[in-house]
Order: C-alpha cells, then sequence, then structure tokens
C-alpha cells in the first residue's frame, strides 16, 4: 500500500479551483533508532530497523484509507509515492543508515504556488526519503510545475554530539 498524495482535479465548491495535498504512508515505515523526535524518543530506540508494529499500522492505515475515501468523494483524485523498501540500508561516503517512512513529506518538500522545493534532512534515515516521490514530482515538472532541490548536508559524524542532552533530560 501507498501513502497518498492528493490534488484538486476539478473545480472546487463555488467553481474556484483548489489543491489540496496530503503525503504518507504508515504501512513498511522503519526507522535506526539513532534520530528520535523527542515526543517518540522511548518508542524509537525499540523499534530500531524493525517493521513498525501491526497493533500501531493497522489503525493508522483505516484513519488513512478513511481519509483518501472522504477525499475522493469530494472529487480529489489521490496519487500515492512510490513503495520503499526501508529495510534495506543505503550509504553516503561518509555514513550508513537504514530508512526511516514516507509519511511526513511536508518535512522535505515545501511547495509554493507552482514550485516544488525539496529541502535537505538532517536525519542520516531521511535523507533520501523524497526519492519516494520522485515519480509524482516528475510528473508535476513534466507538466509545468518549478522543482528546485536545496543543497544537501553531507551529515559526517563530527556533527552529531551523542553526549548531547536537551534542557528537559536531566
Amino acid at each position: 500500500m501507498r501513502g497518498p498524495l492528493v490534488e484538486r482535479v476539478g473545480p472546487a465548491r463555488g467553481g474556484r479551483r483548489r489543491e489540496a495535498r496530503r503525503r504518507g504512508g504508515a504501512a513498511g515505515a522503519r526507522d535506526d533508532g539513532r534520530e528520535p523526535p523527542a515526543g517518540a524518543a522511548r518508542l524509537y530506540p525499540l523499534l530500531a530497523g524493525r517493521h513498525y508494529p501491526k497493533v500501531l499500522v493497522r489503525p493508522a492505515q483505516g484513519e488513512l484509507e478513511g481519509f483518501v475515501r472522504l477525499l475522493e468523494r469530494e472529487g480529489i483524485a489521490v496519487r500515492r509515492p512510490d513503495v520503499v523498501d526501508f529495510a534495506r540500508r543505503f550509504a553516503s561516503p561518509h555514513w550508513r543508515s537504514n530508512g526511516f517512512c514516507t509519511a511526513s513529506p511536508r518535512d522535505g518538500i515545501l511547495v509554493v504556488g507552482d514550485e516544488i522545493i525539496e529541502t535537505p534532512m538532517a536525519w542520516r534515515s531521511r535523507y533520501f526519503e523524497v526519492h519516494a516521490y520522485r515519480t509524482l514530482l516528475k510528473d508535476y515538472w513534466a507538466r509545468g510545475a518549478r522543482w528546485v532541490s536545496a543543497p544537501k548536508p553531507e551529515l559526517r559524524d563530527e556533527l552529531y554530539d551523542a553526549g548531547l542532552r536537551t534542557a528537559g533530560e536531566g
């Protein structure tokens, strides 16, 4: 199952053309446990390099599919990113990582009007996340959207402080 990307394909109520975008998917999500967001800090190390438990994925996927049905009833075509195997490790010349997921494209893709801005990721596990959207991005570009990509950081080890504690951690 691919996470959705939705776009308004016809006039909205009142005759104005609108676009709605929502992307992502819960199925197959993985993390290497190195860079968890603060709210999920306890959960992510337990899931490091593993598939998310079905007890978490099933309800999320059900909600997502319900949202897709609602959008389709409103005349919105739902497009989905390519399926990615997050179990597969990848690397740069400076590091190796597992993938994460494609549930939050708003972090790596900014759309302003007809311009798509691909933004860099600070987590190694999310470095290539936007690749799941390449098929869609190339389609939008071929249809006239402008597409730019900010330079990607090297994410070398010396940029990370493994012993860093934030104010609330004691």
